[in-house]
């Protein structure tokens, strides 16, 4: 999907273009912010023990991988 915005900023010649490759880039950060949220919220729910343990991070990494979610991965200029 990233070869789509790359594409339009590519061929963006007029600013419709460009504008449309920015939309994308901004929904999917926002639907990615949802995903994490979401993996967040329930590893919190995974709390175990007698005391509600708190969960280590990695147990929402794991919960999107789940998924099959790449909302944790590290951005990059590629």
């Amino acid at each position: 999907m990233d070869d789509l915005v790359k594409e339009l900023r590519a061929f963006g010649a007029n600013g419709y273009m460009l504008r449309a490759a920015a939309e994308i880039e901004r929904l999917r950060e926002e639907r990615d912010e949802a995903r994490r949220n979401l993996c967040f919220h329930e590893a919190a729910n995974l709390s175990f023990g007698p005391n509600g343990i708190p969960y280590h991070p990695s147990v929402a990494h794991k919960i999107a991988e789940d998924y099959g979610w790449d909302c944790f991965k590290e951005k990059t200029d590629e």
